[in-house]
C-alpha cells in the first residue's frame, strides 16, 4: 500500500466521521423541537388552592374542633392506643404535632430505637396507630383529630362530628395522608 491509499481511506473515515456528526447534530435539533411543539401544545392547569389546616377543610370555626388533652387521654387510657413512629418520617412528626402539647399524654414507640416491639406488632409503615381493646383494626397513616375522634369513639358528642354529618349526610369526611413504609 502506498502513501496515496493511506490518504484517501484517512480522507474517507474523516468524511464518515463528518457525516455522523452532522447527522447527530440533525437528529438532536428535531428532537429539541419536537420537545418545544409538545410543550406548547400543554393545557395550563390552574393551581389548586392552598389549604391552611384540617379545620379550613372542615369548616371549622376558630376556637372549635377537637380538644387535643381530653382526645390523647382518651386514646391512651380508654383505647391504649399506642403511636408507632420513626423520627425522619413527616407523617410521623406532623401526627405528633398535630397533639400540640398534649402528645405527652400518648404512648408512642419509636421503631428505630424500639426494633423488637414494632417488629413484633407487625409495624411494617408508619406512622402507626396499635389499639388494644380488641374493637380497632389498626391504623396506618397520618389522620386529623377529627377523624382519629370519629374511628375510635373518643369524644362522642363533644366535637365537629356532627355539623361535619350535617353537611354531608351519607358520607363521612375522612383525609388519611398515606403512611411510610419501613424498609
Amino acid at each position: 500500500m502506498g502513501e496515496e491509499e493511506k490518504s484517501e481511506k484517512e480522507k474517507k473515515k474523516g468524511k464518515k466521521g463528518l457525516i455522523l456528526a452532522i447527522a447527530a447534530v440533525i437528529v438532536v435539533i428535531v428532537f429539541l423541537l419536537i420537545l418545544t411543539m409538545n410543550g406548547s401544545n400543554e393545557v395550563e392547569e390552574e393551581p389548586l388552592p392552598e389549604i391552611e389546616d384540617i379545620d379550613e377543610i372542615l369548616g371549622i370555626e376558630e376556637g372549635e374542633g377537637i380538644d387535643a388533652e381530653a382526645l390523647a387521654k382518651c386514646l391512651a387510657d380508654d383505647k391504649g392506643a399506642v403511636l408507632y413512629v420513626l423520627p425522619t418520617c413527616p407523617y410521623c412528626i406532623n401526627q405528633k404535632a398535630a397533639f400540640g402539647e398534649s402528645v405527652k399524654y400518648l404512648k408512642i414507640v419509636d421503631c428505630t430505637q424500639e426494633q423488637e416491639i414494632c417488629t413484633e406488632q407487625g409495624i411494617q409503615s408508619v406512622p402507626a396507630w396499635i389499639f388494644d381493646d380488641g374493637n380497632i383494626q389498626p391504623l396506618v397513616g397520618e389522620y386529623p383529630l377529627e377523624s382519629l375522634a370519629g374511628i375510635t369513639g373518643c369524644l362522642q358528642g363533644e366535637i365537629v362530628e356532627e355539623e361535619i354529618m350535617e353537611e354531608e349526610t351519607d358520607s363521612k369526611i375522612e383525609i388519611i395522608i398515606p403512611p411510610v413504609r419501613i424498609i
